[in-house]
């Protein structure tokens, strides 16, 4: 939908990738440097780390005690690049989403951009965010497949728009509107008709694909 969903890693300060949304392909994982630019001991890591930012100390105020506070989090550090990217967008309204994103990584503040699983590339730069002209990366996500990896896959994504993924495999997170075009006839009656799944067999485009 062209929305881009940026998460936290969490601040348990261990690889705690399979439990976070960053997990996923193509979400902005963000992890918390401190305000002198190293990894901030609490903060968790891993292979969807995509990028980081300060993550305090911020002040912030306290609602329950209507004083100020100080605070550290991957939260915090959240924010910040929601806000960058939002400046961004709002920066360059002609470029696509994919486009903002490809600047968010090639401007990361990692010696020569390079990916790691604490940092992603790297801190987020705003200067470079907003004065660097996103039009001249290509119309394509870079974190589809993150460099530590991630899913989906190229290939589950590519499966499951042909329609070759066997539901069964997959029962809890596929969506009603899904069409099985596979071969296996199995699933006609074991899943098909006992579970109301839309089963068109042999249809899909991959057979007819040069």
């Amino acid at each position: 939908e062209g929305v881009i969903i940026v998460a936290s890693v969490g601040n348990n300060g261990k690889d705690e990738n399979d439990t976070h949304l960053s997990w996923w392909s193509g979400v902005v994982g963000v992890s918390a440097i401190t305000t002198d630019g190293q990894f901030a001991s609490y903060s968790s890591w891993g292979n969807g780390v995509t990028t980081s930012a300060v993550g305090g100390p911020l002040t912030v105020r306290d609602f329950d005690t209507g004083k100020t506070a100080t605070t550290n989090g991957t939260s915090n550090s959240t924010a910040l690049v929601a806000g960058m990217l939002a400046l961004a967008l709002q920066k360059w309204p002609d470029a696509t989403p994919n486009q903002i994103l490809q600047l968010l990584v090639h401007t990361g503040l990692n010696p020569n951009h390079d990916w790691n699983p604490q940092t992603g590339y790297g801190a987020a730069a705003l200067g470079s965010l907003v004065n660097e002209n996103p039009s001249q990366y290509p119309d394509e996500n870079p974190i589809l497949q993150k460099p530590g990896g991630s899913s989906p896959t190229e290939q589950e994504i590519q499966d499951y728009a042909d329609g070759t993924i066997t539901p069964n495999t997959v029962m809890n997170t596929m969506p009603k509107s899904y069409v099985y075009r596979g071969t296996n006839e199995d699933l006609i009656i074991g899943f098909g008709l006992d579970n109301g799944l839309n089963i068109h067999l042999g249809t899909s485009p991959r057979y007819h694909r040069k």
